[in-house]
């Protein structure tokens, strides 16, 4: 499966269930699924996400779409953490989004020779164990 398909199937286990899943694993599925699009960038997080901030907020209002995200969940799931929200834009950046872009970014500096799906698997292996993300599946003895 590769990961628009997978982003798919989230977006549908998401119509059946009303359940979100983790914003940033999403987040990371749109963007790792368009590698190509981004250049190997060496630089702290912000500076990442300043270079590439039209793509990424690009892809964080199609993940608002697809699963109706709205101001309210993320102020609601970032004061489940503790965090007390003033800006919603900067803080679901910092407070959220930001693995993605690490995982982006980090895929780029590091994984340059694996598919984004092996990118995917490393960061977010739990996520995927059962679900066949893989374009080879490996037997285990």
């Amino acid at each position: 499966m590769y990961l628009k398909e997978f982003y798919n199937k989230k977006l549908n286990d998401y119509k059946s269930t009303g359940i979100v899943d983790n914003y940033a694993k999403l987040l990371s599925i749109l963007l790792l699924s368009e590698i190509n699009r981004y250049k190997n960038y060496k630089c702290n997080n912000i500076s990442f996400y300043g270079k590439y901030k039209e793509e990424i907020d690009e892809k964080i209002k199609k993940l608002e779409k697809d699963f109706n995200i709205t101001d309210q969940d993320y102020i609601n799931y970032m004061n489940s953490l503790g965090i007390e929200v003033y800006n919603v834009d900067k803080a679901k950046i910092k407070f959220i989004y930001e693995e993605s872009i690490i995982v982006l970014q980090w895929a780029l500096l590091y994984c340059k020779d694996t598919s984004p799906e092996d990118a995917y698997e490393f960061c977010y292996d739990d996520d995927i164990k059962n679900l066949n993300l893989r374009r080879y599946r490996y037997e285990e003895f």
